[in-house]
């Protein structure tokens, strides 16, 4: 069942919303029902040898609230609240010293508390707090940007949407909001967005693709998410098969979108499979994993970076292969009595896809992600490093002898 958009927002914005409240009310509290509170105390040599709390079912009401979960409150809010905001102060403190028979001082004391309430009835609605909470998180956005020095920011929208339907306006208010406000804040800021690798609902994503485009600088179309729902056919495979990225690519540009706010999206991870039963390298068999309608799904894999790759494929029982299908490498390794297949990118298949760029005329490229890769002085692992950045140059390289 797809995810509700509203909690989805919800979860993304209740650290920001308490912040913020935090600064509108610090240290104010409902008006409590019961009427002030008062202590008194008994203190010898400034020592306090008896306490006495007055009124204590009120206080013990108070302290159950005070360690009650706040996401309580934060769902009373989403619903809209009247409350008269309300501070304690100190309204009397007597004290009073009494001379005893050994010529030491005995301090008795008394404090009462007053609850004094503002004259100002506040009313939140659903939408004032839901308005709140989108602009507290675009301050913490923009205010990483400037803290970090950054030069934009990075969107991730997986929301499930059908097409045309209210998930689908809510996912384009929310990004022209996000580039709006940060455009305003830190003028230059660029927002690139991540899209499915095709505009056709895939994964139940029916944005306006058309207009998040003319909204941000750049859409990340990454195919990673291929594998995602492989039907009844539970075989490991290739993370990003060429000529399923290439027609992801030309489906986006045919909507109308300029091809050069489109990136394409490279992984520098693959997936590892491990094969209920394994016949010959390109035949792993998974256990089947429903997605929806799919029961089989790359869901069953681990993700694994490059530089763990690299460190896996010395001491595999295959060796590197090549699938000319997908124009993908992958390996096979056992361990435990247990096959696994490995499938994932490396110069030689990365270098094809950047051949896209010239081919569509592409903004660029994007790979996933840039710490996927050893930067150690190791000599081999400067040169593995070296050849994965210098892939990513749409310069057609033989990389096989």
């Amino acid at each position: 069942m797809a995810p509700d958009f509203q909690t989805a927002l919800d979860t993304e914005f209740t650290a920001a919303s308490r912040r913020l409240a935090l600064v509108i009310f610090t240290n104010w509290k409902e008006l409590p029902e019961e009427r002030s509170l008062a202590t008194a105390y008994l203190k010898l040599f400034g020592q306090e040898l008896a306490f006495t709390q007055l009124r204590k079912e009120a206080l013990d009401i108070i302290k159950q609230k005070f360690t009650s979960p706040i996401d309580s409150y934060v769902n009373k809010l989403k619903e809209g609240v009247s409350f008269n905001p309300s501070k304690a102060l100190v309204a009397v403190e007597m004290r009073h010293v009494v001379p005893t028979v050994v010529g030491l001082p005995m301090e008795l004391g008394i404090t009462s508390t007053a609850v004094v309430v503002s004259s100002v009835k506040v009313d939140v609605t659903k939408d004032d707090l839901q308005n709140a909470r989108r602009e507290a998180s675009f301050q913490v956005r923009q205010s990483r940007a400037r803290r970090f020095y950054l030069d934009g920011i990075f969107l991730d929208v997986q929301f499930h949407a059908d097409a045309g339907s209210e998930v689908t306006h809510a996912v384009t208010r929310l990004v022209n909001e996000t580039a709006q406000s940060l455009r305003l804040a830190k003028p230059g800021s660029k927002v690139i967005m991540n899209v499915p690798w095709s505009p056709h609902c895939t994964h139940d994503r029916c944005y306006d693709f058309v207009k998040l485009a003319e909204i941000c600088d750049f859409l990340v179309v990454l195919p990673s998410d291929f594998n995602l729902r492989m039907g009844d056919d539970c075989f490991a495979r290739a993370s990003v098969p060429y000529d399923q990225t290439y027609a992801g690519l030309a489906a986006h540009i045919r909507l109308g979108i300029d091809s050069r706010k489109l990136l394409t999206g490279v992984p520098w991870f693959g997936y590892n499979y491990p094969c209920i039963h394994f016949s010959e390298p390109g035949r792993c068999k998974l256990k089947e994993y429903h997605v929806g309608e799919s029961r089989c799904s790359s869901s069953v894999a681990k993700p694994i970076l490059y530089k763990h790759i690299m460190e896996i494929l010395p001491k595999s029982v295959t060796g590197r292969l090549w699938d000319d299908n997908s124009k993908s490498p992958y390996f096979v390794y056992k361990v435990n009595n247990t096959f696994h297949e490995v499938w994932y990118d490396d110069p030689e298949s990365i270098s094809l896809r950047s051949t896209l760029i010239r081919k569509l005329n592409l903004g660029g490229i994007a790979c996933w992600y840039g710490n996927s890769l050893d930067y150690s002085v190791h000599p081999l692992a400067k040169l593995q490093t070296e050849e994965m950045w210098q892939a990513l140059c749409p310069v057609r390289r033989k990389w096989r002898n």
